[in-house]
């Protein structure tokens, strides 16, 4: 069986072309949407730049200082007191309470961007089920691939991370902090997600697509994300959204 020919279909690579330009840019912001519904729904202000999103500030932080305020002479004094007590247990509580609100809220980006893949991977999953000797894709079948690479980003962080390490930077990114929060290895996160979203590329692409659109799709894919990273990084994301 044949993995790849060279067919090449034009007025389908220009379909996905643009539509892989569009999901760059939409899957950008979508990431950052993710980190933003967390941190709404802790209560916190938030700003979303065109490749990051800014919180505001913790409520727990305004606890504290209004716990604070109440009885700050005799916090600040070197002799022990009920209050001062209180005042320390209850800072430890709200340390604890921030580091889960901010663990939650990195991973809100992330788990957004998987979960819409893997949305557009059980479509399509079950899609192909229907017509399993089909040589061509239907409309509907293609914007589930879309969906379905959303996944991509996870091997491409991966791959960044490894690039960045050769040269002697270190990460601290979403996974990096994730993998902080939890006590793990930096590099366990990103790796088990990286590795993970690899293999869901490799199905859609080598199984789910059929093989005379494959050469198509790839070229298609590869052009398509590149330059919509490039539109939206460079051109289009510090204008709309600096």
């Amino acid at each position: 069986m044949k993995i790849i020919t060279l067919h090449f279909y034009p007025k389908l690579f220009l379909a996905l072309f643009i539509g892989f330009i569009l999901c760059t840019i939409i899957g950008t912001v979508s990431h950052e949407l993710g980190h933003a519904a967390v941190t709404a729904s802790q209560g916190r202000s938030f700003t979303v730049h065109y490749e990051s999103m800014s919180p505001g500030r913790p409520l727990c932080l305004n606890e504290l200082n209004a716990e604070y305020e109440k009885n700050k002479d005799k916090i600040n004094q070197d002799t022990p007191s009920p209050e001062k007590d209180a005042y320390l247990k209850f800072r430890k509580s709200l340390a604890k309470k921030y580091k889960q609100e901010d663990l939650h809220m990195r991973l809100g980006g992330p788990l957004q961007t998987m979960i819409t893949g893997t949305v557009g991977l059980m479509l399509l999953w079950l899609s192909r089920k229907k017509t399993p000797g089909a040589t061509s894709l239907s409309f509907n079948q293609w914007l589930f691939v879309l969906l379905g690479f959303f996944w991509s980003r996870q091997p491409a962080i991966l791959l960044q991370k490894i690039y960045f390490k050769s040269i002697g930077h270190n990460g601290h990114g979403d996974e990096e902090n994730i993998a902080r929060h939890l006590h793990l290895n930096e590099w366990s996160v990103i790796t088990l997600w990286g590795i993970t979203g690899a293999f869901v590329l490799l199905w859609i692409t080598f199984y789910a697509i059929p093989t005379k659109q494959r050469v198509t799709f790839i070229t298609a894919g590869l052009s398509g994300s590149i330059l919509g990273a490039y539109i939206w990084l460079s051109l289009l994301g510090p204008v709309l959204l600096p």
